[in-house]
């Protein structure tokens, strides 16, 4: 038996070459296990200041991070941030050229940045991806309660609920329309059309459009229904010729036009909701596709730019339409709804609907798919793109990247370890031919070891119980003065490190 410690002190990468002074004599049929690790691991650290705050996505334009240091307690925080802001500067277009039923390339498209491909449907487990999605403008499963009746006219089924026509039952006082999906975190609408509108002879009556933080499924176990009152932003219309009446939190005001024109309650109009560069504006478009942002003055609106607009939350918000009128004093039609791409990939339950009424699905940047992503914004400062996982700061390196119409991603080079639970580890022996196997790879390779654990305080400290020794297949007598051993991430990547390391190997000859 023989025991060589080999040591690493160059700071920078697990990779072990030593030359030794006296010859290491190996017998033939000699076998090599590892004993021992003792290595620091470099700690994934990342701090955000004035030389590496902006970054650039081709398509979406420059966007500046918030300064701070991330670690891998607090690395989602990076990720949201990310995502916030290449969803908070998307959508423009939607609004410059907004005009009702006619979508626009931008309306739908969500960004988001994670390490779990579960979340995103894209990528690999484990690695960054900076990626988008875009749901079908009409892609949502919008369902009534159990326990609420709707007449569905001119349609005898539901299974294109987004282009059905509803309105209550003769018998019923009020009903709800909700989405299990929230509304879109990047560019998109939420609209209804008032098909037909009568005075219900009330005005604490009409017909509601808003949005919730209230999930249908925290409604439904509870045996509840949204109400007016938990809705961050709403719209009410009253009756035909009345002024719209901005709703927050069940409280109404007064909706007026951003060019001084009140818009008022008719049949024909769309009411509702858009989303883009980071606001939720409340719109009205009128039959004959007049667009209106609906705007209301108080001192006692909270969280608001003008009253009618509100920065994009940090929540889910769910689209909910309540009737409030008894019997079928309204009916509403054309339902448009920009749902969470993500959401609905992570649910499953999206299918693509295809409209009745000339409206399909969005396409990603119709005039534009060539992408690409740089997050040094002109400097040569790697510190954000390597903290991610990426080799580079420009990704890809040259050229761009052609997104598919619904869906394209950035994904990193390297593992992120800080957000990998139990990331492992394996020992490459590179003195000799080992009988290794990599399942990634799909090829012969020289694994000595692997390393399940994780590294704790920054430190990989292994040491087996039983080593596992492997055959060097030296039929002759083998002569060493050099060693050389890596340990790579579970991806094959290199594993940094810093400070002083060591590794052991053990060889002998068996009996």
């Amino acid at each position: 038996m023989k025991i060589v410690r080999l040591t690493e002190n160059n700071g920078k990468t697990a990779y072990f070459d030593n030359t030794f002074n006296d010859e290491i004599q190996l017998p033939p049929f000699s076998e090599v296990a590892l004993s021992s690790t003792s290595i620091n691991v470099y700690p994934d650290l990342l701090q955000v200041g004035d030389i590496n705050r902006t970054f650039e996505e081709s398509t979406v334009g420059t966007m500046t991070l918030a300064r701070g240091v991330y670690n891998a307690t607090n690395y989602q925080d990076l990720f949201d941030n990310i995502t916030a802001n290449l969803n908070d500067t998307v959508g423009a277009d939607a609004i410059t050229n907004a005009e009702i039923n006619k979508p626009t390339p931008e309306v739908g498209i969500q960004w988001v940045c994670s390490a779990d491909s579960f979340q995103t449907g894209l990528g690999v487990e484990g690695k960054v991806s900076i990626g988008m999605r875009v749901a079908n403008h009409e892609g949502a499963d919008i369902e009534s309660f159990d326990n609420m009746e709707f007449k569905v006219t001119e349609v005898e089924d539901k299974e294109d609920p987004l282009n059905s026509k509803y309105s209550l039952v003769l018998d019923s006082d009020t009903g709800v329309l909700f989405s299990r999906e929230p509304l879109t975190w990047g560019s998109g609408r939420f609209y209804m059309e008032l098909e037909t509108f009568t005075d219900p002879g009330d005005d604490d009556l009409g017909v509601f459009i808003g949005l919730t933080a209230i999930s249908p499924a925290t409604h439904e176990a509870n045996g509840t229904q949204p109400i007016m009152s938990e809705c961050e932003i709403g719209i009410r219309a009253v009756k035909p010729g009345a002024v719209y009446q901005l709703n927050q939190e069940g409280v109404d005001y007064p909706a007026h036009g951003a060019v001084g024109v009140n818009p008022v309650a008719v049949e024909k109009a769309t009411i509702g909701f858009e989303r883009a560069e980071g606001i939720i504006y409340a719109v009205q478009y009128t039959p004959a596709g007049v667009r209106h942002e609906m705007k209301a003055e108080s001192e006692d609106i909270e969280n608001t730019l003008e009253w009618g607009q509100i920065d994009s939350a940090d929540h889910p918000l769910y689209p909910v339409i309540i009737f409030l009128s008894p019997a079928a004093s309204a009916t509403i039609d054309n339902i448009q709804l920009s749902p969470d791409a993500f959401s609905l990939y992570k649910n499953k339950t999206y299918a693509p609907i295809v409209a009745t009424n000339g409206i399909v699905g969005m396409q990603c940047n119709g005039d534009n798919t060539e992408h690409y992503i740089d997050f040094s914004d002109g400097t040569k400062d790697k510190s954000l793109a390597n903290f991610l996982g990426y080799n580079s700061n420009r990704n890809p390196v040259k050229g761009t990247l052609t997104f598919a119409g619904t869906r394209g991603n950035y994904l990193a080079d390297n593992m992120f370890s800080s957000s990998v639970e139990g990331q492992g580890y394996y020992v490459e022996y590179m003195t000799g031919q080992l009988e290794g196997f990599d399942g990634t790879t799909h090829q012969r390779k020289n694994i000595l070891a692997v390393i399940p654990e994780s590294d704790k305080d920054n430190k990989l400290l292994f040491q087996p119980s039983f080593p596992t020794f492997l055959e060097l297949n030296n039929k002759h007598p083998l002569t060493l003065r050099n060693v050389r051993v890596r340990v790579l991430q579970t991806d094959g990547s290199p594993l940094e490190v810093s400070g002083f390391n060591s590794l052991t190997l053990l060889y002998r000859t068996p009996k």
